[in-house]
């Protein structure tokens, strides 16, 4: 089945084959559709974590690393 997509009026955007359009595949900030296993993994990562470490960790997203 084709679809028609594309920037044009009344067009749906374009996306690849994992269903992301353009702008998100290259924006830095955006979560990817594949990603929720990962961030469910490093959520049980960090509430493993020992209240020193969790600490360090806090501190490390604050500073956006």
């Amino acid at each position: 089945m084709a679809r028609e997509c594309g920037e044009a009026p009344g067009l749906q955007s374009c996306r690849d084959y994992s269903g992301e359009t353009y702008a998100e595949e290259t924006d830095p900030n955006y979560i990817g559709l594949d990603s929720n296993e990962d961030l469910e993994e490093s959520a049980e990562e960090i509430r493993n974590e020992t209240p020193a470490a969790l600490e360090r960790t806090i501190e490390g997203l604050e500073q956006g690393h």
